[in-house]
């Protein structure tokens, strides 16, 4: 089953990493450090408390992350189930192997930090993926990333779009905060959790604007927002 659930998952992001090489991202200090993503500030500042030290990004795409990471000190390298997305990191410079999260083939305690930017909701197994990264985590060591908020306006717009086969980022779940925080807790001690706001754009400037609006105000009753963000210890 995780075979052919490889397979489909290859062929989604092969697409995706295409589409991505386009873009040209500013990775110096001061663009860092302007930055409203929580995964990039908690990057920045790890990289000031453990420069030098072994950073994982797990599911890196393109290796965008890989490059910000490694230019903050860190010692970077990736993994990810794209193969096209691997090549493409290949031809960025970036130190980036062709695996998947819920078998991969690093050594235990390999790593001082992993990120997982968007990635472990990509397939059932999240569960799975998580035993790996702490795995392959050294005692004490740092998990940071994020995962769709279940109780959101953006859910409702993902399954308008799966409904009408327009979605184009395959299988994602969501999770509500308790969810995710239990699963965490299993192996990590979670110090700190944040939620973003929805930042999708549509082709209609009146509906992204109306989409936002009804985010912001349902943020207020601890509602809304796109994304959960966590910052982790193993335990």
């Amino acid at each position: 089953m995780i075979n052919m659930e490889t397979s489909k998952l290859s062929k989604i992001w092969n697409k995706h990493a295409n589409q991505e090489k386009s873009k040209n991202y500013d990775f110096s200090l001061k663009n860092i450090k302007k930055s409203d993503d929580f995964n990039t500030q908690w990057l920045l500042k790890l990289s000031r408390q453990k420069k030098g030290k072994k950073l994982l990004d797990a599911g890196c795409g393109i290796g965008y992350f890989v490059t910000m990471a490694r230019n903050l000190g860190l010692k970077a390298e990736g993994i990810d189930i794209s193969p096209e997305a691997v090549k493409i990191a290949k031809k960025r410079g970036e130190k980036v192997i062709l695996g998947d999260l819920r078998k991969m083939s690093f050594k235990s305690r390999s790593f001082d930090i992993v990120l997982a930017e968007g990635s472990i909701e990509h397939f059932p197994e999240t569960e799975k993926a998580m035993s790996e990264i702490s795995r392959i985590l050294k005692k004490n060591g740092i998990f940071i990333g994020n995962v769709p908020n279940k109780f959101t306006i953006f859910t409702i717009t993902k399954i308008i779009q799966q409904i009408f086969g327009i979605w184009k980022c395959g299988y994602e779940k969501s999770f509500t905060k308790s969810r995710i925080k239990n699963l965490l807790e299993k192996d990590f001690r979670t110090i700190e959790m944040k939620k973003s706001k929805i930042a999708i754009g549509t082709q209609h400037p009146i509906l992204t604007r109306i989409i936002r609006e009804i985010d912001s105000f349902l943020m207020l009753f601890g509602l809304g927002g796109a994304h959960h963000y966590f910052y982790c210890i193993k335990k």
